[in-house]
């Protein structure tokens, strides 16, 4: 499953407001749909983490998600796209947010 690359503000007060838009290409090249979409899964840590988080959406017709109160820092997010068969896509060209 094919996943665009999310947008975000590149710089934000203790919080994170992603975007993204729903893949209509497979990695194969084969189409895919939106109700074909079981979920999205955003990864997401801070720059002086080893291991990301994530945050699973399964409303396949959501188009953003927000973080609040966050700790200051760099943050570094990658979003993937999860079908109804349950194949997770590669991950999104990551973005960096810092919070302040």
């Amino acid at each position: 499953t094919g996943t665009d690359t999310p947008t975000e503000n590149n710089s934000a007060t203790s919080g994170i407001n992603l975007s993204w838009i729903a893949p209509t290409e497979r990695e194969d090249g084969s189409s895919i749909s939106v109700p074909e979409i079981l979920e999205y899964k955003i990864y997401y840590r801070l720059t002086q983490a080893q291991d990301s988080n994530n945050v699973t959406i399964s409303d396949c017709y959501a188009e953003c998600s927000t973080f609040i109160d966050l700790d200051a820092g760099t943050y570094h997010l990658t979003l993937t796209t999860i079908d109804t068969e349950g194949r997770e896509s590669q991950p999104s060209e990551e973005v960096s947010i810092v919070v302040s």
